[in-house]
């Protein structure tokens, strides 16, 4: 096999596990994941300012962001 074929045989490979991943973090209820408040201040104009919070499921190990409005 050459270096062309077993790099698109290991492409597939990291496709198919990152989709089953994503199915897996999907699924996971979130139930234990931790959540920490970040915040972007002091612009010229405050109405930039925003706020949220950076979560992490320690079980599927899946990151998003909340707003805090």
């Amino acid at each position: 096999m050459n270096i062309k074929e077993q790099y698109n045989s290991l492409k597939k490979k990291i496709l198919n596990l990152q989709t089953k991943l994503a199915k897996l973090q999907n699924d996971c209820s979130h139930v234990g994941h931790s959540r920490i408040a970040r915040c972007d201040v002091g612009n010229y104009d405050p109405n930039n300012d925003c706020y949220w919070h950076e979560c992490e499921c320690n079980d599927c190990g899946k990151r998003w962001r909340e707003s805090q409005k």
